[in-house]
């Protein structure tokens, strides 16, 4: 049962009733499949099969996308955007110590949302559903069966991917979101080529976002503010991914198409496990950022999800990604003890999960596959339907991802006199670009907003939804309030919290 090709869905949604036995996408109805077993290809990158006790949501072919699903009197709905299934939660239906491991960098569970009755399907998965309860597995199978001709050049394949991002574009609607770090400009220019592509440029701050020509144009419009309403069933972005969010809001005036370099860098690059590979045995002994990574690898702050089968992911030292995978998080001193311990029984959960889903992964796969399950992608895919512009990824195409799976090591990583280079191709591509990692760059924002944000943050932990809520311990604040190196070091978190709460204090108000 297949759509017609020319049928352009957006975003879809599927409803089963299973006592009733009707079936309909978008409103349309269908007819019920005769026979139990045969999979219903209904939308693109997704394949439904029904047997006589289960159903199963199969993304085991889906390189990028998110599916979500939600099972209740018999009634089985099924969207590609969170926003179809709940347009504006309410309070009660949002999972409180989801929310707060968000502010800490804890990525959830790989079906779970901050909505408790709505699960999600990532790409390279499947998902059985039944009376019994749901059950999704990774499948890397699409990855690791690549037989075409493996690349040896990894800069060709950026520019490659560069050159398809926006086909079917014309030039002057597309740009490329643009956070200043090395994956981003080196996309830029890969896909400049000669032609005024331009740029968009936000103050994660300010909200303030600049459009301008090619990098060394001097060419500028004036200044937007974005308007970031759209996000009205996902909580605030992580730090580094809200450049991306306000470009998104900004862009709907201007351009059509908006090119984005997320997980470009992890995906060109080398993982923890595999950096050892690339020095002898005296090149481990004075390359100083091996052993650095080999302390980092061994700290319970950054383990992966199942770091005693040497499948660490650990904290990406990338632009975009989520911070943590399960591992052990730092739990703030002003959380109260309610808080501390929801968080805590919630990143055992997480971390059980993900140790299940990266088994008899290899590494390289597991890395691959964390990048591009990032539950912040599904957020961007949401907003940019919601606005009206077309989010595109180079590193999550379908092609581009097995060739980068099979790039060799060298091509991902090099030692030069000691030092360890990340993603070498991009550096060559952008070598006047920023080096710092993301995390550094999200850090030096949060402190900087802390230092002259006294009186909202006294706000926040006297008057706030979480302070009514008995979440955080107001004396505790004051504290962190009182001391600048404190208070430097709980920025990044302060900021997540202080955005989570006017989010929740919204909700509470429409309530």
């Amino acid at each position: 049962m297949d759509l017609p090709p020319q049928l352009d869905l957006g975003s879809w949604l599927i409803t089963m009733d299973v006592r009733r036995q009707t079936l309909t996408l978008d409103g349309q109805e269908l007819p019920w499949p005769a026979e139990h077993g045969r999979p219903l290809h209904l939308v693109p990158g997704l394949a439904v099969e029904m047997g006589t006790d289960h159903v199963v949501l199969d993304r085991s072919e889906a390189h990028s996308g998110e599916v979500y699903h939600r099972y209740q009197a018999g009634v089985l709905e099924v969207s590609d955007s969170l926003h179809r299934l709940c347009p504006a939660p309410t309070l009660s239906e949002l999972s409180l110590p989801v929310l707060l491991g968000d502010c800490l960098g804890l990525r959830p569970a790989p079906d779970q949302t901050h909505l408790p009755g709505v699960h999600r399907t990532p790409c390279l998965s499947r998902t059985l559903l039944s009376n019994r309860g749901s059950a999704t597995r990774a499948y890397t199978d699409s990855l690791l069966r690549f037989s075409a001709a493996r690349p040896t050049d990894a800069e060709e394949l950026i520019r490659n991917a560069a050159r398809t991002a926006a086909e079917g574009w014309d030039d002057a609607s597309v740009a490329v979101a643009v956070s200043g770090g090395v994956a981003s400009q080196a996309l830029l220019r890969a896909m400049s080529d000669g032609r005024a592509r331009r740029a968009v440029t936000a103050d994660v701050d300010t909200g303030q976002v600049t459009v301008t020509g090619q990098p060394d144009s001097f060419w500028s419009t004036p200044e937007l503010t974005a308007d970031v309403s759209a996000l009205r069933c996902w909580p605030v972005a992580q730090t580094r991914a809200r450049g991306t969010l306000l470009a998104l809001a900004a862009a709907r005036s201007q351009f059509s198409c908006l090119v984005t370099g997320h997980h470009l860098r992890v995906l060109l690059g080398a993982g923890p496990e595999e950096v050892h590979a690339l020095a002898g045995p005296l090149g481990r002994l004075t390359a100083e950022p091996l052993g650095a990574r080999r302390r980092r690898r061994r700290s319970a702050d950054h383990a992966g999800p199942d770091a005693q089968s040497g499948q660490a992911v650990g904290r990406a030292g990338h632009d975009h990604d989520t911070e943590h995978t399960g591992g052990r998080i730092i739990i703030p001193g002003w959380f109260s003890s309610e808080a501390r311990q929801a968080v805590h029984v919630a990143q055992l959960a997480t971390r059980a999960a993900w140790s299940d889903w990266f088994r008899d992964i290899p590494a390289r796969a597991s890395r691959v596959l964390w990048a591009i399950t990032d539950p912040t992608m599904a957020a961007l895919a949401d907003v940019s339907r919601s606005v009206g512009v077309h989010l595109v990824t180079p590193a999550a195409g379908a092609r581009v991802l097995p060739q980068m799976l099979h790039l060799p090591l060298r091509q991902r990583g090099q030692l030069d006199h000691g030092r360890y280079i990340d993603a070498p191709a991009l550096h060559r591509i952008a070598p006047d670009a920023l080096h710092s990692a993301g995390g550094f760059r999200a850090r030096r924002h949060a402190v900087s907003w802390a230092a002259r944000s006294e009186g909202q943050l006294r706000a926040f932990a006297h008057d706030g939804f979480l302070a009514r809520e008995r979440l955080i311990d107001p004396g505790r604040v004051e504290e962190v309030l009182a001391n600048p190196f404190l208070l430097a070091e709980q920025a990044p978190t302060l900021l997540q919290a202080v955005r989570l709460d006017a989010w929740l204090s919204e909700r509470e108000a429409k309530a």
